[in-house]
Protein backbone atom coordinates (compact mmCIF):
# COMPACT_ATOMS: atom_id res chain seq x y z
CA UNK A 1 0.00 0.00 0.00
CA UNK A 2 2.96 2.33 0.71
CA UNK A 3 3.65 2.07 -3.26
CA UNK A 4 0.10 3.13 -3.91
CA UNK A 5 0.15 6.02 -1.61
CA UNK A 6 4.12 7.45 -2.92
CA UNK A 7 2.05 6.85 -6.35
CA UNK A 8 -1.16 9.31 -5.23
CA UNK A 9 1.21 11.82 -3.88
CA UNK A 10 3.32 11.37 -7.08
CA UNK A 11 0.62 12.27 -9.22
CA UNK A 12 -0.98 15.15 -6.90
CA UNK A 13 2.33 17.10 -7.04
CA UNK A 14 2.65 16.70 -10.94
CA UNK A 15 -1.30 17.99 -11.36
CA UNK A 16 -2.57 14.78 -12.05
CA UNK A 17 -5.00 15.14 -9.51
CA UNK A 18 -8.02 13.20 -10.78
CA UNK A 19 -5.52 10.08 -11.32
CA UNK A 20 -4.87 10.55 -7.21
CA UNK A 21 -7.91 10.79 -5.73
CA UNK A 22 -8.70 6.62 -6.28
CA UNK A 23 -5.48 5.67 -5.31
CA UNK A 24 -5.82 7.83 -2.35
CA UNK A 25 -9.43 6.33 -1.28
CA UNK A 26 -7.76 3.00 -1.91
CA UNK A 27 -5.00 3.54 0.53
CA UNK A 28 -7.84 4.95 3.02
CA UNK A 29 -9.92 2.02 2.83
CA UNK A 30 -7.02 -0.14 2.89
CA UNK A 31 -6.37 1.27 6.19
CA UNK A 32 -9.34 1.28 7.47
CA UNK A 33 -10.01 -2.28 7.12
CA UNK A 34 -6.44 -3.27 8.85
CA UNK A 35 -6.28 -0.67 11.38
CA UNK A 36 -9.86 0.85 12.04
CA UNK A 37 -11.15 4.60 11.91
CA UNK A 38 -9.03 5.81 14.51
CA UNK A 39 -5.50 4.66 13.54
CA UNK A 40 -2.63 7.05 13.07
CA UNK A 41 -2.02 5.46 9.53
CA UNK A 42 -5.84 6.05 8.46
CA UNK A 43 -5.93 9.81 9.49
CA UNK A 44 -2.33 10.47 7.34
CA UNK A 45 -4.79 9.08 4.73
CA UNK A 46 -8.40 10.75 5.52
CA UNK A 47 -5.57 14.40 5.04
CA UNK A 48 -4.09 13.19 2.07
CA UNK A 49 -7.37 12.67 0.17
CA UNK A 50 -9.00 15.58 1.89
CA UNK A 51 -6.66 17.77 -0.14
CA UNK A 52 -7.01 15.94 -2.99
CA UNK A 53 -10.52 16.19 -2.60
CA UNK A 54 -10.63 19.78 -2.23
CA UNK A 55 -7.95 20.56 -4.94
CA UNK A 56 -11.00 18.80 -7.06
CA UNK A 57 -13.70 20.93 -6.44
CA UNK A 58 -15.25 18.40 -3.80
CA UNK A 59 -15.17 21.07 -0.23
CA UNK A 60 -18.21 18.93 1.45
CA UNK A 61 -16.24 15.46 0.75
CA UNK A 62 -12.62 17.38 2.07
CA UNK A 63 -14.49 19.17 4.64
CA UNK A 64 -15.88 15.58 6.16
CA UNK A 65 -12.40 14.16 6.04
CA UNK A 66 -10.81 16.85 7.90
CA UNK A 67 -13.83 16.87 10.41
CA UNK A 68 -12.80 12.80 10.87
CA UNK A 69 -9.19 13.77 11.72
CA UNK A 70 -10.24 17.05 13.99
CA UNK A 71 -12.19 14.93 15.99
CA UNK A 72 -9.86 12.73 16.77
CA UNK A 73 -7.10 15.21 17.47
CA UNK A 74 -9.53 17.06 19.95
CA UNK A 75 -10.77 13.90 21.50
CA UNK A 76 -6.88 13.02 22.90
CA UNK A 77 -5.48 11.96 19.41
CA UNK A 78 -1.47 13.11 18.68
CA UNK A 79 -0.32 14.41 15.57
CA UNK A 80 3.22 12.86 15.39
CA UNK A 81 5.54 14.75 13.03
CA UNK A 82 5.04 11.50 10.44
CA UNK A 83 1.14 12.94 10.54
CA UNK A 84 2.09 16.60 9.79
CA UNK A 85 4.60 16.62 7.27
CA UNK A 86 1.80 14.28 5.40
CA UNK A 87 -0.25 16.96 5.47
CA UNK A 88 2.30 19.39 4.93
CA UNK A 89 3.89 17.88 2.01
CA UNK A 90 0.26 16.95 0.08
CA UNK A 91 -1.24 20.78 1.27
CA UNK A 92 2.08 22.62 -0.43
CA UNK A 93 1.77 20.96 -3.18
CA UNK A 94 -1.90 21.94 -3.31
CA UNK A 95 -0.82 25.67 -2.80
CA UNK A 96 1.38 26.06 -5.39
CA UNK A 97 -0.02 27.14 -8.95
CA UNK A 98 2.97 25.86 -11.18
CA UNK A 99 4.54 22.61 -11.78
CA UNK A 100 6.69 20.54 -9.08
CA UNK A 101 10.69 19.77 -9.78
CA UNK A 102 10.87 15.94 -8.53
Amino acid sequence: MLVRSNLANSLFRLGRVAEAWPLYEAVLTFEMERHGAEHEDTLKARGSLAVCMKEMGDVEGAMREEEAVLAWLEGGGRADATYESCLLYTSDAADEEDSVDL
